[in-house]
Formats: C-alpha cells, sequence, structure tokens
C-alpha cells in the first residue's frame, strides 16, 4: 500500500498486518495519518452479522460521536448549527460530543469513544455517519461506518480511503468541503432514497469484496498489486453446463420448459393511447457527479 509521501521510503512507511487489535499500523515514526484499522479474522456466518439495507431510514438521520477537544473552534460552531438545524426539522440525531479520551499509554482500541459493541449498535441506528479525516482512528471509524450499512460523510475532499486508487469511494460516501458543512442538512435532506439505496449497496459491495476479514483484505491487496503491475490473473475453471436437450431432441426439464411460441401479430396490438403524463422532476441535484461514473 502507497502511503508514503515519496515512493523511495517504501520501507520506512510501510504498512504492517499484525494479528493484534492494531492490524494496520505505520512502521515510520513520522505519521502523515493514522492508520489503526482492527480487521476481524475470516467467518463463514459473517453475513448473518451484517444488518439489512432496507428500510432506508433508520433511528437516527446523522451520527456523530467524538471528543470536543479534537476538534477546532470553526467545527464545534459548525456542529453546533448542525443541532439547531437538526432539531427545528425534527431529525433524531445522535451527536455526542461528550466522550472520554482514553488514557494514551493505553491500546489504540480501547481510546476509541465506548466499547466497539456500542459503536456498531449507533451505527446500525444511523443513516449518515459524519467522520473527520483529520481526527484518529478515521480509518477504523470508517470501517464500521461500512460495516453497518451507514452512509460515511467525509468532511474533506482529501481524505486518506483504503485503496483509493482502485475503488472509486464516491459511489458509497457523502463528501463535503468543509467550507460547504453549514448546507450539510440540506443536502443530505436532497438526497433521494433511490440514491440513498445505491449509495448504501455500493458501501457493502465494497466491504464485502476488500475489507470484510483479514483473508478478503489480503486478497484485495495482492489484486491490487496484480493490476498495478499488470500481472494477469489466473485462470478461472469454466463451470459445467447441463445440456437442455438430449441427442433424442427431447428436453430433460419438459416440467419447467415452455416451448410454447407467441403469435407474432399479438405484438402489433399496441392497446389504448395513454393520457399524457407530466415529467418527473430531476431530484440528482448532490449526486449527479459521484453516483455517476463518466469514462473517456
Amino acid at each position: 500500500l502507497s502511503v508514503a509521501d515519496q515512493q523511495r521510503q517504501h520501507l520506512s512507511s510501510a504498512v504492517l498486518i499484525t494479528p493484534r487489535s492494531d492490524h494496520l499500523t505505520m512502521l515510520s515514526g513520522h505519521f502523515v495519518f493514522p492508520l489503526h484499522l482492527d480487521v476481524p479474522v475470516p467467518s463463514a456466518d459473517r453475513w448473518r452479522t451484517l444488518p439489512a439495507l432496507l428500510p432506508v431510514m433508520r433511528k437516527y438521520f446523522v451520527s456523530l460521536v467524538t471528543n470536543p477537544a479534537l476538534l477546532s473552534e470553526r467545527q464545534l460552531n459548525d456542529l453546533a448549527e448542525l443541532k439547531k438545524s437538526l432539531d427545528s426539522s425534527q431529525d433524531a440525531h445522535l451527536i455526542d460530543l461528550e466522550c472520554p479520551l482514553g488514557n494514551s499509554s493505553s491500546s489504540p482500541s480501547d481510546r476509541l469513544c465506548y466499547a466497539a459493541e456500542d459503536r456498531l449498535r449507533m451505527g446500525r441506528q444511523s443513516l449518515f455517519t459524519i467522520l473527520f479525516p483529520e481526527l484518529p482512528f478515521f480509518q477504523q471509524l470508517f470501517y464500521e461506518s461500512l460495516a453497518t450499512g451507514s452512509v460515511p460523510v467525509i468532511c474533506s475532499h482529501r481524505a486518506p480511503f483504503p485503496f483509493a486508487r482502485l475503488i472509486d469511494w464516491r459511489l458509497a460516501t457523502v463528501r463535503i468541503l468543509p467550507d460547504r458543512f453549514p448546507e450539510l442538512h440540506f443536502i443530505l435532506r436532497a438526497i433521494p432514497s433511490a440514491d440513498l439505496i445505491e449509495l448504501k449497496r455500493k458501501g457493502r459491495f465494497f466491504f464485502e469484496h476488500f475489507l470484510a476479514d483479514t483473508k478478503v483484505v489480503v486478497d484485495a491487496i495482492l489484486s491490487a498489486m496484480r493490476v498495478l503491475l499488470q500481472l494477469p490473473g489466473g485462470e478461472q475453471p469454466e463451470p459445467e453446463t447441463v445440456p437442455l436437450y438430449n441427442s433424442n431432441s427431447s428436453s430433460t426439464f419438459p416440467s419447467f420448459v415452455s416451448t410454447f411460441i407467441k403469435p407474432p401479430y399479438d405484438d402489433e396490438y399496441l392497446g389504448p393511447i395513454e393520457l399524457p403524463l407530466e415529467s418527473p422532476s430531476y431530484v440528482h441535484n448532490f449526486t449527479a457527479l459521484s453516483l455517476v461514473r463518466i469514462c473517456c
């Protein structure tokens, strides 16, 4: 993973994957950004623990749990205005700025707000999760947001994402500049339900194929190296298909396959003329540039 400022510093800024609680950490003494990520071990029943993506709306519209000592004065003022806007519109929210900071001598997982079970429970009840990339454990909170099916709201356009060179994270996140944070409530409210479902669906797809557990992460790293080095992948076995008809031209599934051919003249009947309908209003003002992939 390329996390160094210069490509020649790959040894001093490498990523270490260990079975400890801080699975991903930078070996360099100079930290560009925190890279602590607690990835669980592979489990065949992990899909049972993933929350359902529907219904779209959840108990809390947005959630944010952090300590005010980690935020700037401007961010605190913006959050205060956001809470006023949420209260005025009666949107339920979970904005907790009274999270105590853990002891710096403790393990990295102990310095996070609340226990992992409590954070996952909050994520399952939240539609959006506000994340500040400059805060500690941004990667861990981003991982938990995807695991719980909550849409991450990144207050920056320069946030470090995992596999950012291969994954278009605009398809699964909402990113907003800090200067437009006062408009956050209005922007999130303007996203239609269809786009919310697509954001959550893409987030679940990226999570299951790139970040779900240690085996998925290792496979994703090897695939990323293969793509960057332009190495062809292994040959995939072709599945064997069961022929529908045998040598006697008789179907092996007569009770399930219908050979009835619809007469062609039925297609010429177009039915009665429908009444004119108004065109639907365009509602993708804030997601048109992120959910639509532009190819050249």
